[in-house]
């Protein structure tokens, strides 16, 4: 069996499509991969278990870091894996087989990349991901000597995320499988948004959230994930030959050359002074969003003691605040606001 997975690329991003296309060939199949949430060792495995003759990867528009990427991926696995262009797809598929192809390719809409990137470099400041992310899957690295890294502890690349990046104010002179960000950049583009917040002030704040229903941060701190205690190792900084969890260095979790196990496990032991729901660690991030917009909001809902005990597992979907004279209700679910009156604030 060959498997063929269809792949865009924009700016290294890249999207396996999802084509339902039947084939003449009953030796072909079409693939699809998801290389947001799994990472190369992943991939490597779905290959073997799937014991294909042949593993192709059909390069669409603008492929180069899929090609880079196909060739780390043979040095993973026995099976042969190759890129393939429409000029070199005849072996594979029919003329009028490549025309139905590219017809549903181009009703496809297409990914905001900037933004995807966007949003990923502020996960990583704030080691916030969202919760469908698996625990462990590595999705973005700080270096400060990317020649050093590959050089020691090139063996980590394979728990990265297909679509993961590398952040260093370096040229790009080595040939990486994972996306390519100049950290400076990226630096200038988010400083207004950088705020840096001591853990001890900001458990107590989230701390006096739960008495008073009031937020005092206006900006997600940098490091909140590791700060509060619910950072899954998706993120990780290497400096002077070591690994952190945090942009300050002061959760050492590993020196150079330490195996991916053993820097996960230290990972998974930090611990914080203060005792919070994990529910309220996750919701927080959201209250001081809400916080920004809304200015000086005093909130209720089931996590603190505004018209009841703050419940800890809880799993109520409705925030409630007040702010300059307006009644507002949040909904998790949706992501909608909505303006109430007294009575149905109280009820929430």
């Amino acid at each position: 069996m060959i498997g063929i997975n269809f792949v865009c690329e924009e700016k290294g991003f890249l999207q396996s499509l999802s084509l339902d296309i039947e084939l003449s060939s009953t030796n072909i199949a079409i693939e699809s991969f998801d290389f947001d949430n799994n990472s190369f060792d992943d991939l490597a495995d779905y290959i073997d278990f799937m014991n294909f003759d042949e593993y192709v990867f059909f390069g669409l528009e603008n492929p180069q870091r899929l090609i880079r990427v196909v060739n780390y991926l043979q040095t993973l696995v026995e099976t042969p894996v190759k890129f393939i262009t429409k000029k070199s797809a005849a072996k594979y598929l029919n003329k009028q087989e490549l025309d139905l192809i590219f017809k549903k390719i181009n009703t496809l809409s297409k990914l905001n990349v900037n933004e995807v990137f966007s949003q990923g470099y502020h996960c990583f400041q704030t080691n916030l991901y969202p919760l469908s992310v698996r625990k462990g899957l590595l999705k973005h690295l700080k270096v400060d000597n990317l020649s050093l890294f590959l050089q020691e502890n090139k063996g980590l690349l394979r728990y990265f995320g297909i679509n993961s990046a590398i952040y260093t104010d370096q040229d790009q002179k080595e040939n990486l499988p994972i996306i390519y960000l100049n950290s400076n950049k990226l630096e200038a583009k988010f400083s207004e948004y950088q705020f840096q917040e001591p853990q001890k002030t900001l458990l107590e704040n989230i701390n006096n959230f739960i008495h008073t229903g009031k937020v005092k941060e206006i900006e997600v701190p940098l490091n909140y994930g590791t700060l509060v205690g619910i950072n899954k190792f998706h993120s990780l900084y290497f400096h002077n030959r070591k690994f952190y969890l945090d942009n300050e260095y002061r959760f050492n979790i590993g020196i150079s050359g330490d195996s991916y196990q053993n820097i996960f496990n230290n990972a998974s032991l930090i611990t914080i002074p203060i005792k919070l729901p994990l529910v309220l660690k996750q919701l927080y991030p959201i209250l001081i969003n809400i916080n920004k917009t809304y200015k000086d909001a005093k909130f209720i809902t089931a996590y603190n003691n505004a018209t009841l005990p703050a419940c800890e597992t809880s799993s109520y979907d409705w925030i409630g605040f007040e702010s300059n004279s307006k009644k507002m209700v949040f909904n998790l679910p949706t992501q909608r606001f909505f303006e109430v009156n007294t009575l149905y604030l109280k009820l929430i």
